[in-house]
């Protein structure tokens, strides 16, 4: 089964008003022990290089929005403005020490995040998604006039952008990893070798993680030292070696890092409609579809959002340890995320079309496999003109092979045979592309 990814990368621009990272960092120097002359390179490693750090993309970008997930058609470009609030998180960690950083540096093995100078470079820093159209002049250096979707780092109180730099000091190549929607730092947690994220769901936004690895290498031509991303003197030399008498070549795209997003969570997209021999009777009494949910759902996750821990794989949601937390999410329109109810279930005696309800977005089957609630339920409450009470119905989800899996969206048709009578059918559409039929299957829901 295809899997669709957010493909961004990294590069390195002077598109913003500068601003020193340095101003942020505290550089925890050694009072005993070291030489005068190895306080000052400590210090000195600490300051911004003159190489930024900028996101953007590589020209094969899914799009991304504040609801549900879905591609511009011909472009893949996406936006997170940050209008609604949601950000997205990154963060940029050493993985290994280079060749020729001095003896004092933390070696490859010894490198704890929460502890060492300049091994967590950026913490959980603020980005949004713009787009960059073919008309309009690029904002990326090496831009080559194709569409694509661009990342600006905001400053930690989202009241502007911000540009953030390389270090000075090359001891260390840095991977970056990402997430959405960014939390705030008191739900983060940074040990030696990990990272989590706390996040509670609401139904209304996916959770989506990349990782962009580095570990390339260029060889500097002064000291033959193979310098491994990504650094400042790597993206240096890399932005040399590709430009051609001054003029920057679409190809620096393919040495920056590249993120590649994947969604964590699935959705279910639900519609209503009458039976065929049933739509006159539901007509002439009225009925009203008032209110959709989804019932007990696991809604306080953790998201592995980096680690260097063999057993723990960076990228994993789970719930949360020690959570049993549960709760009802009503589906939303799709098109503005406000609520879609009441909706008329049959306009006149020979409606039997179907009608959108909405979309909710919550965890894949995996994370809720053996919990006390291990399945999902839809509730629906209905109303007639005549006022009668309507008992609410419940249907049950059954799932496919493999479960409802991450990263997919399932179309839900519930149709109403009677006031009592529901039934519903379940097809698999892929999240990204909604005309993919190579993806199709029918679920049944008694």
């Amino acid at each position: 089964m295809k899997k669709y990814l957010f493909i961004l990368g990294l590069v390195g621009t002077a598109l913003f008003t500068a601003c020193s990272t340095a101003d942020d960092l505290v550089t925890d120097v050694p009072s005993t022990g070291l030489t005068e002359e190895e306080k000052a390179m400590i210090a000195e490693a600490g300051l911004d290089s003159d190489v930024p750090i900028v996101l953007g993309s590589v020209g094969s970008s899914r799009a991304m929005t504040r609801m549900p997930i879905a591609s511009d058609v011909g472009t893949n470009m996406f936006e997170i403005t940050g209008a609604d609030g949601r950000y997205l998180g990154v963060f940029c960690l050493a993985m290994g020490k280079q060749n020729g950083a001095p003896s004092f540096a933390v070696a490859t093995d010894d490198i704890k995040w929460n502890t060492h100078d300049y091994t967590k470079w950026l913490n959980n820093k603020p980005a949004r998604v713009l787009k960059h159209v073919a008309s309009t002049a690029s904002p990326i250096d090496g831009g080559y006039g194709e569409n694509y979707s661009y990342i600006q780092f905001m400053k930690d109180d989202y009241s502007a952008t911000k540009v953030y730099y390389y270090p000075f000091g090359n001891w260390y190549y840095y991977d970056f990893f990402a997430y959405y929607p960014k939390q705030d730092d008191a739900n983060v947690s940074i040990g030696y070798s990990y990272i989590d994220v706390d996040i509670t769901i609401d139904g209304s936004q996916d959770v989506i993680w990349a990782h962009a690895a580095g570990g390339s290498s260029i060889t500097d031509p002064v000291t033959s030292n193979a310098v491994k991303s990504y650094s400042a003197k790597y993206m240096r030399l890399s932005k040399e070696d590709l430009d051609h008498n001054g003029t920057p070549d679409h190809t620096e795209f393919e040495v920056v890092p590249g993120l590649a997003f994947d969604h964590k969570l699935t959705q279910f997209v639900f519609s209503v409609k009458p039976h065929d021999t049933d739509a006159e009777e539901l007509f002439n009494k009225g009925f009203q579809l008032t209110g959709l949910s989804l019932k007990n759902v696991y809604d306080e996750l953790q998201l592995c959002v980096a680690s260097k821990v063999g057993s723990i794989t960076a990228g994993t949601l789970s719930v949360k340890a020690g959570s049993s937390h549960v709760t009802d999410i009503t589906a939303r329109k799709a098109t503005d995320d406000t609520s879609p109810f009441p909706i008329t279930v049959a306009k006149d005696a020979g409606d039997t079309s179907t009608k959108d309800v909405g979309y909710v977005i919550v965890p894949p089957s995996a994370l809720i496999s053996g919990k006390t609630h291990n399945e999902y339920l839809v509730s629906l409450e209905m109303s007639q003109s005549s006022g009668d009470n309507v008992p609410n119905t419940v249907v049950t989800l059954t799932e496919p092979a493999g479960g409802f899996l991450a990263g997919h969206k399932y179309k839900i048709t519930l149709e109403i045979y009677s006031p009592t009578h529901i039934q519903a059918t379940a097809t698999l559409v892929d999240w990204v592309s909604p005309n993919d039929t190579d993806h199709n299957q029918t679920i049944p829901v008694e």
